[in-house]
């Protein structure tokens, strides 16, 4: 179901969603949408409690842009695959 989910999503919508990822890494920690410990760490102190009580949505920001590059990553290894298989019955 989350995956049949992440793939109706619009691509604006899984572009936008890896530009917040990469700009929040940029100013807290690589992977820091992910919500592990470490992260956590690399948090300021006055925004910790804020961080604390997003690390839900986080997470599943970080899933939906994890299970969209699987999916994307799926999809050109299937067009690879069938342009390699028309090639060869010709």
């Amino acid at each position: 179901a989350f995956d049949a989910a992440v793939k109706a999503l619009p691509d604006a919508v899984k572009t936008e969603l890896r530009a917040f990822e990469t700009a929040l890494s940029k100013r807290l920690a690589p992977n820091v949408s992910a919500g592990g410990r470490a992260a956590l760490a690399s948090v300021p102190e006055p925004q910790r409690k804020t961080f604390e009580a997003a690390r839900e949505t986080l997470k599943t920001v970080s899933r939906v842009i994890d299970t969209a590059r699987q999916q994307r990553i799926a999809q050109e290894r299937l067009a690879q695959s069938q342009k390699k298989d028309k090639g060869i019955s010709r």
